[in-house]
């Protein structure tokens, strides 16, 4: 079975930390992406990347490279803008990270974050609550932090909720087209 990272188009045979750990690290390996790698494997539009970092939801980026971590805030904005509001993502993304554009204020850094929920994505059974309760607490348990750990689960249960909307979404608009209407 294949998945594909939330936010892409980029397919990896598992849903966990170290896949995606790995796999971002390897797309990273010679430095940053162009805006263009960036869309494509995003499939966002050039010039709504550019407005996200123009409207200060990520750094901008440095010689025209975006990095690992902000490729994983759009990846984030991405899809969590298919189910939510973009100023209740936005407000998401700074209950765990303050301001989105300075990331030396992050308790998390984006790319950690993303890892993260592709582990408590690779971990839920189904969507209801309790399923996604029990994969956040999996993945948030180690987490030494105390203060951190809380708001890091409270982030991974709105994004494992929304990514769960997404895949019913994504499932209705396949069974509306299949209605030949």
């Amino acid at each position: 079975m294949m998945y594909v990272l939330p936010g892409t188009n980029i397919e990896v045979r598992e849903m966990s930390y170290k896949s995606c750990e790995e796999l971002l690290n390897s797309i990273f390996l010679t430095g940053g992406l162009v805006l263009s790698q960036v869309s494509g494997m995003t499939d966002c539009e050039p010039h709504v990347v550019q407005n996200w970092v123009k409207r200060g939801f990520l750094t901008p980026p440095k010689n025209k490279k975006y990095s690992k971590r902000q490729f994983c805030r759009i990846a984030f904005i991405n899809f969590l803008k298919d189910v939510m509001r973009i100023d209740r993502v936005t407000a998401l993304m700074e209950y765990i990270n303050g301001a989105l554009d300075d990331e030396s204020d992050d308790l998390v850094d984006d790319f950690t974050l993303y890892c993260c929920f592709a582990s408590v994505a690779g971990r839920l059974e189904d969507f209801r609550p309790e399923s996604v309760r029990r994969a956040v607490d999996e993945v948030c348990s180690q987490w030494p932090d105390e203060f951190v750990r809380g708001r890091l689960s409270d982030t991974l249960s709105i994004m494992a909720t929304a990514y769960g909307a997404a895949r019913l979404k994504s499932r209705c608009d396949i069974m509306i087209g299949q209605l030949n209407l």
